[in-house]
């Protein structure tokens, strides 16, 4: 069985995998996964192989020395330097966030291409994969979490919003509710926009695929994405380490 970890800038996911099928998975807030008794989680002597991704460096290693020390595997942590299957047209391959890779690893390989994935994080992430496999690149914002807080720091009057909620009406009637309704139709418009944009400028019709811990939420609102798949970026994680296991 492989266990694949995506360790994010606000939780980390744990997912374990029967072959193709997750069998399990669970979440810690990132800043807690030093804490977290892995040994009660995760039964040790079913584990064969570990795959990692990371976006926070400061846990990356730390982690990575604690699961060699538990289940005594290297876990197989995720670069642009591995096989992935596709080709990488960023001018700098090191700068593409490990999400980022796996996404598009498992967007093109299970839907085909040319593929958008929109991935709901701390940051919004919006990449494209073309018809040939190639990782063009993509646009990043601020994602729902951050631009309330900004919002909040940087005004002297302004609530924070600590949860999603759905807006009541799209004019607000009180401030909480303007703000509510700035972060959701907002976020929303920009980035059904920004794929819009993308479209325009590539051959084929491309399927739009979302994921991250808030695509759920946005869905209804938006007039671009085709499909969701939460469980995306664990996907990519299961196909990049099968490609490279042998190596």
């Amino acid at each position: 069985m492989l266990l694949a970890v995506d360790i994010g800038n606000s939780n980390t996911v744990f997912g374990i995998f029967k072959g193709k099928k997750i069998v399990s998975q669970f979440q810690v807030a990132t800043p807690c996964i030093g804490k977290c008794n892995l040994k009660r989680k995760i039964k040790i002597k079913n584990i064969d192989g570990i795959v990692v991704s990371s976006v926070v460096p400061e846990y990356t290693q730390k982690l990575a020395r604690r699961l060699k020390q538990i289940f005594k595997l290297k876990p197989m942590l995720v670069s642009p330097h591995l096989n992935l299957g596709i080709r990488l047209g960023y001018k700098n391959p090191n700068h593409i966030g490990p999400d980022r890779l796996a996404n598009a690893v498992a967007a093109y390989k299970l839907y085909g291409g040319p593929v958008i994935i929109v991935d709901y994080g701390t940051a919004i992430t919006i990449c494209l994969v073309t018809k040939s496999g190639y990782y063009k690149g993509g646009i990043i914002l601020p994602g729902i979490e951050m631009t309330a807080c900004a919002l909040t720091q940087k005004t002297a009057l302004l609530p924070h919003v600590k949860s999603l909620k759905k807006p009541g009406q799209l004019i607000g009637q009180d401030t909480k509710e303007s703000i509510i309704s700035g972060l959701v139709y907002g976020l929303n418009e920009m980035v059904d926009g920004l794929i819009g944009k993308i479209k325009k400028e590539i051959k084929g019709r491309p399927k739009v695929i979302s994921t991250g811990g808030a695509a759920k939420f946005f869905f209804p609102y938006s007039k671009k994405i085709d499909k969701i798949d939460r469980d995306l970026t664990l996907k990519g994680l299961h196909l990049i380490y099968e490609m490279n296991r042998k190596k």
